[in-house]
């Protein structure tokens, strides 16, 4: 119910490249430098995803924030 949680995490989500693809990129060793610096920006983002999702009271998203890793 809240439009601005849902926007403030519509532009951290926006920050987040394909890291799956990323990482198979690096797997594989044909990873760029770019995509190296697509992997480190998309990773510097998750603190921020994980504390706007503490502010949500939904079951859903309240079990995504508890189960969400620090890496």
């Amino acid at each position: 119910n809240s439009s601005y949680l849902r926007e403030e995490i519509d532009e951290i989500l926006s920050k987040v490249y394909d890291v799956e693809r990323l990482l198979s990129k690096i797997t594989s060793g044909i990873a760029t430098p770019k995509d190296l610096a697509s992997l480190r920006a998309s990773l510097k983002v998750l603190k921020n995803l994980k504390k706007t999702l503490s502010n949500f009271k939904s079951p859903p998203l309240k079990k995504i924030y508890e189960s969400f890793d620090d890496l």
